[in-house]
């Protein structure tokens, strides 16, 4: 189908299609992204009693899912492959001790990140860091088990039509 602008204004124009349909053709820069709902949780460890991981998760969309392979990129040069430049780097000691590190294990814990709603919508204290969450994942392992079940009933729950509110994560 050819569309060829008639007129143009500033915040629409009209499309003529070669059946002489008219349509408006919208600025999408326009639009409010979609709302999505933030579910707010906390995990506990026996592995480490008294401590408490509080996050506020929402349903990762497309640009979280690029940030979260960026981030992964970025984890995976620094300290697995190396770049050009350099070669890789350790991963911080956590508890004192050097952990084994992978690909699937910075998916995860990149996953987790940018499904953190940001700071306005959270109840959280602060926005955990990937490595961060990676050193969850090891000496909170239980909890992390938690975290990733979560997420997994997050992204289930977010295929259905969701508003702009706030909800503690059921089940």
């Amino acid at each position: 189908m050819d569309i060829k602008v008639e007129q143009q204004g500033q915040e629409s124009a009209v499309a003529v299609g070669t059946n002489g349909a008219k349509r408006s053709v919208f600025d999408p820069f326009q639009f409010r992204r979609p709302g999505r709902t933030v579910y707010h949780k906390t995990f506990t460890d026996p592995a480490q009693p008294g401590e408490v991981l509080e996050l506020s998760l929402r349903k990762a969309d497309t640009i979280d899912m690029a940030l979260a392979a960026a981030e992964i990129q970025r984890m995976t040069a620094k300290y697995l492959t190396g770049d050009d430049d350099m070669p890789p780097g350790p991963f911080p000691l956590v508890g004192g001790e050097a952990i084994p590190v992978s690909i699937e294990l910075f998916s995860q814990a990149c996953a987790i990140y940018v499904m953190q709603a940001p700071p306005e919508e959270s109840r959280q204290p602060r926005r955990w860091a990937p490595e961060q969450l990676v050193a969850v994942s090891v000496t909170m392992p239980d909890a992390w088990s938690q975290v990733l079940r979560a997420a997994e009933e997050i992204r289930r729950a977010g295929s259905r039509a969701e508003g702009n509110s706030t909800a503690p994560l059921t089940g």
